[in-house]
């Protein structure tokens, strides 16, 4: 009969929804990749050591504590709108996975074969109904009269204790990942097919590029590469080569090869100092206060709009849109003077491309209002992670 009671304790390991099967070899493969995905972390993912118990209870009191089966390991990881758990000593054996948990909308609570399920920071605690009176007198080996005199219940329960990660290797992780990126920056979309504008000084000496924020989607890093750089002139034109890429999207600015005058209108779109200033896109605006940059230099504009580290490579639009200019620089004994390439140089370096882009042609900022223009082009300004 006990053995009848785990097989039930094991049952909510049957599943009711297949999901994407990922590949695991053991528990460290699952402890990496919960580290790895930190930021979009749910407090029921982990590992837990599971073990089942049979509590017999005589008028309300609890009188024994019965270890049934041996203690393992699961570890619960999200996949999709789901959670699903795998028996991490029996990994290379599973053919698929299965959708155990799906959240809800109260924190903590989730559901398991249309059952709330409880979790906190110990782990989970799964009850199964009190035996029968019938059962329950097989299991102490007497009669049905027995269990009743005695007010005897008997109840199931799993309990998961949570054993990974723990507080210190979250605040590890998060460390080690603060180490490993180096620098950051912006970068704006040339083309749909992933060619992307930044700064040489940007991806210099990369050792690896990551651009987040594609479609709005900050919580995944498209890998990218160098396609050609102008070290003389700060520009980099990058290449996302992912497999999981699919396109930039429609491209709503123009890029202007006028030089534009003194005392135009520009805003200027960017992700400067994300650790602390977060990962929404800013806005800074003013004028172009001269047609020459730092100690006179023709490639540049300087310019009123305030930048701060993490701006660079960031896009420069006048007063309809038109991109005219790439920011890349600010003086740091002077206010509101910060400075900007001009796009000729970058139409220059596009030239230089193997093969030529195909340029957007038609604008979709220029009869719009200032909010409209941010809120077009903004899903076109990406954060430039480099290692």
């Amino acid at each position: 009969m006990r053995h009848l009671y785990f097989l039930l304790i094991i049952y909510f390991l049957v599943s009711v929804k297949a999901v994407a099967q990922e590949t695991y070899r053991d528990e460290g493969d699952f402890k990496n990749h919960i580290l790895a995905n930190l930021d979009n972390h749910d407090p029921i993912v982990g590992i837990y050591s599971f073990k089942g118990f049979e509590n017999r209870y005589v008028r309300g009191e609890q009188i024994a504590r019965l270890q049934i089966g041996e203690t393992h390991r699961y570890a619960i990881i999200r996949q999709g709108s789901c959670f699903v758990m795998y028996n991490v000593e029996r990994v290379n054996t599973l053919e698929d996975s299965e959708c155990d948990f799906e959240a809800t909308a109260t924190p903590g609570v989730y559901l398991w074969n249309g059952d709330k399920l409880s979790f906190n920071s110990e782990g989970l605690l799964i009850k199964v109904d009190p035996r029968p009176a019938q059962e329950a007198a097989q299991l102490i080996k007497g009669t049905v009269s027995d269990v009743n005199r005695m007010q005897l219940k008997i109840v199931v329960t799993t309990e998961f204790t949570k054993v990974f990660p723990t507080q210190w290797d979250i605040q590890n992780a998060s460390k080690k990942t603060e180490k490993s990126i180096a620098s950051t920056g912006t970068g704006f979309a040339l083309t749909s097919d992933g060619y992307i504008v930044t700064n040489f000084h940007v991806v210099e000496n990369a050792k690896s590029i990551k651009v987040r924020g594609i479609n709005n989607d900050f919580s995944t890093s498209y890998t990218a590469k160098v396609a050609l750089s102008d070290k003389n002139n700060d520009l980099a034109i990058l290449k996302v080569n992912d497999s999981n890429f699919n396109s930039l999207g429609t491209i709503p600015y123009v890029i202007s090869n006028m030089v534009s005058d003194v005392g135009e209108s520009v805003f200027v779109l960017g992700y400067p100092l994300t650790a602390t200033m977060g990962e929404e896109v800013k806005l800074t605006n003013g004028i172009i206060s001269s047609r020459s940059g730092f100690q006179g230099d023709i490639t540049s504009y300087q310019i009123s709009a305030p930048v701060q580290p993490g701006n660079s490579g960031g896009p420069m639009f006048d007063s309809i849109g038109n991109l005219v200019g790439i920011v890349n620089a600010k003086h740091g004994e002077a206010q509101n003077a910060s400075y900007a390439i001009k796009t000729g140089y970058l139409y220059n370096l596009i030239n230089a491309l193997p093969t030529s882009p195909q340029l957007q042609n038609v604008s979709q900022l220029s009869k719009k209002s200032l909010s409209e223009q941010v809120k077009a082009a903004r899903s076109h300004v990406y954060i430039i992670e480099v290692n």
